[in-house]
């Protein structure tokens, strides 16, 4: 489907206040699941990918093939995004950048990849809000334990590209540690895999 360097800035936001975002022309629902990068394979004679012997895509461009190929730590990811699905392969990020290869998948192929496991997971509402200077911002509102937290991103062309701040921003987050999506699905995880059961 595509592949390319991302570059994002994202900021927290106080979601005890009023919600501009949600005046916006577009929201769906979003699942995203983490899996485990050691069990990601490639098959060159078809350029396919396969999770757990489970083939996801097959017949991938051979530049982005090779890409993939050569590097294993990728954090892989499938998602279901209103009545899409997807699979993202997110490489290391540095600064504001990281490289993201993204290709359209079966419900079918989700499904039996993530029916009856348990992965990390995450759960969001996402708003697709438009900035006075026609820069989209994805405007995510978490669920489950998640609840309460909002965070906005917006994608940008180079990482010194100018852009219009809302004033309903809080703390920039672009450069810190442990606010990706994987970091939080992961720490939930972790934290409920330690309560223990009634």
């Amino acid at each position: 489907m595509s592949s390319w360097f991302e570059i994002e800035r994202r900021f927290l936001i106080d979601g005890r206040n009023e919600k501009p975002w949600r005046d916006c022309e577009e929201n769906f629902h979003i699942r995203q699941v983490y899996l485990d990068k050691d069990k990601l394979t490639t098959n060159l004679s078809n350029n396919s990918i396969a999770y757990d012997r489970i083939i996801l895509v097959t017949e991938i461009d051979s530049s982005a093939f090779f890409d993939i190929a050569e590097n294993n730590d990728w954090v892989v990811r499938i998602r279901k995004k209103g009545i899409e699905y997807y699979l993202t392969l997110k490489g290391k990020r540095v600064g504001a950048s990281a490289k993201e290869h993204e290709f359209l998948i079966s419900d079918e192929v989700f499904e039996k990849v993530v029916g009856g496991k348990q992965y990390p997971e995450i759960s969001k509402t996402r708003y697709n809000w438009i900035g006075e200077d026609g820069m989209i911002w994805e405007v995510d509102e978490f669920e489950g334990l998640l609840g309460g937290l909002v965070i906005a991103e917006v994608e940008l062309t180079r990482e010194d590209e100018a852009v219009k701040l809302p004033d309903w921003l809080g703390l920039e987050i672009t450069h810190l540690g442990n606010w990706s999506n994987a970091d939080l699905a992961r720490s939930i995880k972790s934290a409920t895999d330690k309560i223990p059961e009634q």
